[in-house]
């Protein structure tokens, strides 16, 4: 058979109480089932923990520990004492660490293994700590029993939440029995992952409330709000007990305190194993990102909005149907935002995110483009070329109100025919860790680090990071570059990918950017783009702020390595026919998208990604000797 990866993820139940200084908080220990044991290499296994403070008085964090655990193995600890200044206000804080290497030292040969993940912060009281494993691995697809990871966006509300429980949208958890086709399937966990700021501005501590159907009313804890100041949200709300034969609510409100919570931003995400050789019908689920605004948002009205435009090539097999998708947007301001968003011919809708007394930290929101998303469709879904087009504005042109560092990722869920060669050629996302939480500084270069793809054909749907930092500015500028590689023809040096500001006040925040960089790099192995470099490259990256920032960032990878073959004759040669370049052009664009070399006879056979576009070849041997061939489809 073939090596295949992948990336799944593990939740752990987030701590809704205070954990005093200097306290070491062990989360509940979890199982990691992973059934593809054959040839399993671990590849890229992060960690990511989240904590808030819970303080009546301003502190700093001075250093954290994350500790990991597999079965009877003793923890392995790593502290990084680097100061998070605090600047009088509340703060909240994404820590992440590479754990790589003790996996594959330490799960083993089996199935599953027990797994705890543990949290040390040290200079300050903090509550709300949430944690996951974002793990990738490499593994033989002769397995029958699978496992993958999904996620499904919740449309956010259009603004704060109020003190009375309401449900967010209508019935946007789905029928997961119905929901997903695979055949045989067995639910390994299921959680929230909730983003948002809490947009605190009274000096009362308040609490997001949660409620599924008619299920127990869940507390994420009291949020200290002594300082007044408009923080960041992130919690991991686990439902492994969650019901799974019927669509249902996703309620909220904001306890104690009315008014709070800018739009929810709220992904299900469900890992479950699955019948691989039984099932006919696959669920693909990707994640790629949307292009970002360099500075402001661009216009205050229709007329001047920005307009992103995504293709995709969907090469599974009949019948595509597309499922709930969203897009996760993400804005930083020290005042007010109205952002105005829409997919293609749907009617706009707009999202207010109200300034908090103090901002520190982003704001958030979720739109759907399905059917079923308040308003209607945004995007067709078939085989072939398919394109997403958003187009986005403001309504504010004061200070403060411009929004920066606007930047999404879209969240695309389909089904279809599962591929001859199996559902691990399908188009599927992959995460790879770029840099742990580092020692704050201003400027930050990471190790060497690569994307592992073991198939030797696969072509590149998306290329983007995720930044979960810290930063302590009220105004500044941030860029993101990777390492040019000897003999990559392009420019010496760094390659810019990412460059904004962000305006917020002069506090210690979060900062989220989810960056965009796929047209820097070869969309194919063969790529005859020199313009842009290799994915396989073992290379640097470098971050860059106008003030002390602590990044930590991996890589979303998004490809597909269902292949083709584009093959032919050149007639009319001199000699014995032999290598005679040929360019191959997609026919709709003249784009030049791969190269072959005829052999004795004339003939060439090129590998090809789709055979959806029709395509057409140019070759030449002398000015005597110049042909082209018929548009055609690859086979």
């Amino acid at each position: 058979m073939a090596l295949r990866t992948k990336t799944i993820e593990y939740a752990f139940t987030a701590n809704t109480s205070n954990v005093a200084s200097a306290t070491r908080l062990d989360f509940t220990q979890i199982t990691v089932n992973i059934p593809e044991t054959s040839s399993r290499t671990f590849r890229s296994v992060i960690v990511q923990t989240w904590v808030r403070d819970d303080q009546g008085t301003a502190g700093s964090i001075t250093d954290w520990l994350i500790g990991i655990k597999l079965g009877a193995v003793a923890a392995d600890d790593t502290t990084v004492t680097s100061t998070l200044t605090n600047t009088g206000d509340h703060q909240s804080a994404f820590f992440t660490r590479d754990v790589t290497s003790y996996f594959n030292t330490n799960f083993g040969a089996a199935g599953s293994q027990t797994c705890q993940v543990s949290l040390t912060i040290t200079g300050i009281a903090t509550n709300n700590q949430s944690a996951k494993l974002i793990i990738t691995y490499e593994y033989d697809d002769a397995a029958t029993t699978r496992i993958k990871t999904i996620r499904i966006p919740i449309e956010s509300q259009t603004g704060l939440l109020t003190n009375v429980l309401a449900e967010v949208g209508t019935n946007q958890i789905p029928n997961l029995s119905t929901f997903l086709p695979e055949a045989s399937i067995t639910y390994r966990d299921i959680f929230f992952e909730i983003y948002a700021n809490d947009a605190g501005n009274s000096g009362t501590g308040f609490s997001l409330e949660l409620q599924t159907a008619a299920d127990a009313l869940y507390n994420t804890g009291t949020l200290n709000e002594t300082l007044n100041t408009a923080v960041q949200f992130y919690h991991i709300w686990k439902r492994t007990d969650l019901a799974t034969n019927a669509a249902q609510a996703f309620k909220a409100r904001s306890n104690a305190v009315n008014n709070r919570f800018n739009c929810l931003c709220v992904l299900l995400v469900v890992t479950y194993e699955y019948d691989h050789s039984s099932s006919t019908t696959i669920l693909n689920s990707i994640m790629t990102r949307m292009g970002d605004d360099i500075g402001y948002v661009g216009g205050s009205a229709s007329a001047d909005q920005n307009r992103f435009v995504k293709t995709l090539l969907i090469e599974e097999p009949e019948t595509i149907t597309l499922k709930q998708s969203g897009i996760m947007c993400s804005v930083s301001d020290s005042g007010t935002d109205t952002i105005v968003i829409k997919c293609d011919a749907q009617a706009t809708r707009t999202y207010t995110l109200t300034a908090g007394s103090v901002q520190a930290g982003n704001r958030y929101f979720l739109h759907r483009f399905d059917s079923g998303g308040a308003q209607g469709a945004g995007m067709t879904l078939t085989r072939g070329q398919s394109t997403l087009t958003i187009d986005w504005y403001r309504t504010s042109a004061s200070a403060g109100s411009l929004g920066t560092n606007f930047t999404g990722q879209i969240i695309i869920n389909y089904t279809s025919g599962k591929h001859a060669s199996g559902d691990g050629v399908h188009l599927h996302s992959t995460f790879w860790n770029i840099q742990n939480t580092p020692i704050g500084a201003v400027l930050i270069d990471s190790a060497a680090v690569a994307p592992n793809i073991p198939e030797s054909n696969y072509y590149l749907e998306g290329f983007g990071y995720n930044l979960l930092g810290m930063w302590s500015t009220g105004a500044g500028g941030l860029s993101f570059s990777a390492e040019v590689l000897a003999g990559e023809d392009v420019e010496e040096g760094w390659m810019p990918i990412y460059g904004s500001i962000f305006v917020s006040d002069a506090e210690m925040g979060v900062i989220t950017a989810w960056m965009t960089g796929r047209k820097y790099f070869k969309m194919h192995p063969t790529d005859p783009d020199t313009s842009v470099m290799a994915i396989g490259g073992s290379r640097k990256y470098r971050t860059m702020g106008t003030a002390v920032l602590w990044p930590g960032i991996y890589a979303c990878v998004t490809y597909h390595a269902i292949t083709y073959t584009i093959t032919g004759q050149v007639l009319g040669y001199t000699g014995n026919g032999s290598g005679i370049t040929i360019n191959i052009y997609r026919s709709d664009t003249r784009e030049l998208v791969q190269t072959a070399t005829t052999v004795a006879g004339g003939s060439y056979t090129a590998v090809w990604y789709d055979n959806t576009i029709p395509v057409y070849v140019e070759a030449r041997q002398d000015d005597a000797h110049v042909g082209r061939s018929r548009n055609g489809v690859a086979v």
